[in-house]
């Protein structure tokens, strides 16, 4: 007798270990369930916003940190065009979003005529611009970067400019260059142009 009570007690440790483990593994199961669906609805809500505000669709691509903030990170586009890309941060409290998206537009924008005096010039050269200044809602809406930089309040561009070494040959390229820079500047009411090439 002693013998059996011996072996029904192991066999009762081996299952009790069993069911916790295979309790843990179903929590984790449930907790990651959980967190997948969480971030399919903040996305949903997110886009919804989005398009709630500029009257387009958009779609959210990634979602960043947001562990111990009280708001996410979530990285989007519109639908219509996959180059503008750009952040919004939702605050789960009050369900808000702050987003870049008029800035990121704009700058998209004055990429394209960047490229469009690249392509008249002969000479490969292109842009990323970046704009610094608050968010802010005012902006929505602004369709052409002269608005943009009118409402904003910007004062200076500044552009990471990539250029194809073997199309510069001389001094008279680089000058092709500069002249496109201060075409821009004109066309923006002399704005000021910080721009770094890269060859």
């Amino acid at each position: 007798m002693l013998i059996f009570m011996r072996e029904l007690f192991q066999i009762s440790k081996k299952n009790i270990f069993t069911l916790l483990l295979l309790g843990g593994v179903m929590a984790l199961l449930s907790l990651l369930s959980g967190c997948m669906g969480s971030s399919v609805n903040t996305s949903k809500q997110v886009e919804k916003k989005l398009s709630e505000k500029y009257g387009e669709d958009f779609v959210v691509t990634e979602i960043g940190n947001r562990f111990n903030t009280g708001s996410a990170t979530l990285y989007c586009h519109p639908e219509s065009d996959e180059n503008i890309n750009f952040t919004v941060v939702y605050d789960f409290s009050d369900e808000t979003i702050t987003d870049d998206y008029m800035i990121r537009k704009s700058a998209v924008n004055l990429d394209s005529e960047i490229s469009e005096l690249s392509r008249k010039s002969g000479i490969g050269f292109s842009s990323i611009t970046v704009f610094h200044g608050a968010i802010d809602d005012n902006l929505n809406g602004t369709e052409d970067v002269s608005e943009f930089i009118r409402k904003s309040g910007t004062h200076r561009l500044y552009m990471h400019l990539a250029v194809n070494a073997d199309d510069i040959s001389d001094e008279s390229d680089a000058a092709v260059i500069l002249d496109s820079l201060h075409e821009i500047s004109r066309k923006y009411d002399n704005i000021d142009v910080l721009a770094v090439l890269f060859a």
